[in-house]
Parts: C-alpha cells; structure tokens; sequence
C-alpha cells in the first residue's frame, strides 16, 4: 500500500504540473506497475485520481503513526498499551483534536520532521515477524479468541 501512495503521489505531481494529460495514461501505468509489481490498466489514469494530493495525506499519517508508534515505545515500553501513562498521554494527544498537522505532532514527540525511516523500520518488523507462511499476530491474535 506504501509503495502504492508512494507512485500515485509521484503520478499526481506529474499530472497537475502541466496543462495537458497527453501520455499521462502510460505513465500511470508505468508508475503504478512498477511500484505494485502487478499490471495496473491505462485506463484509470484519470479514475484513480482524488482531489489535494490525498495520497500525500496518507503517507504523512502513516509516517506520523510510526513517528508516534515508535516514542511510546521508547517512552512506556513495549508493550505500550498496558501502560496506563500512555494511555494519559495519547489522551493528551487526543483531546485537541485535529488542531496540529502530523509534521507538528512529530515535532511535538522530538523528531525534527516527518520522515519514511520509522514507517520503514516499522514494516520490515511487521515483515520480519513472518513465518512458515503464517504471521506472528495470527498466533497472538488466536490466542486472545473467547
């Protein structure tokens, strides 16, 4: 899905910085394909488009939830969310709402800017706790069934 938003934001640079869409449907593709590893069809090009730069909006909340994942962490152990100061914490967060954009929340946490290394460090995890085929959550996740 990363990789995905990554292209499509790549894609969306692209067609708003000119004035005609001429060949754009190649690109798409091109972009697209290469980035999910499957064939992705012309034809969307102007489909799979939202207004704003949406697809940048995703990678700055999930840059900024690895940002956030990774100080409580580093601040209330893992894992996290069994420690009741987290939980005073996120309220703390919480309670202003969406009154910051994700670069001042990660300023906020002490990280200078938002960035892709947590968020990367953070999937080669999740992808690190593969194996046999099976994911390490399902087992966890099993375990907690009724």
């Amino acid at each position: 899905m990363i990789r995905r938003f990554c292209a499509k934001l790549l894609y969306e640079i692209r067609l708003h910085s000119g004035d005609k869409i001429n060949g754009l449907d190649g690109e798409y593709t091109k972009l697209l394909s290469d980035a999910v590893k499957f064939h992705v069809p012309a034809e969307r090009y102007l489909v799979d488009v939202r207004e704003a730069f949406y697809s940048a909006g995703y990678l700055q909340a999930w840059m900024c939830h690895a940002h956030l994942r990774k100080s409580l962490r580093q601040n209330y152990g893992d894992p996290w969310f069994t420690n009741p100061q987290a939980g005073n914490f996120l309220n703390e967060i919480w309670v202003v709402g969406q009154k910051y954009k994700a670069w001042e929340l990660v300023q906020q946490l002490g990280y200078d800017d938002l960035d892709f290394v947590p968020l990367i460090s953070y999937m080669e995890e999740l992808l690190g706790k593969w194996s046999n085929g099976r994911m390490y959550y399902t087992a966890r996740v099993q375990k907690l069934r009724f």
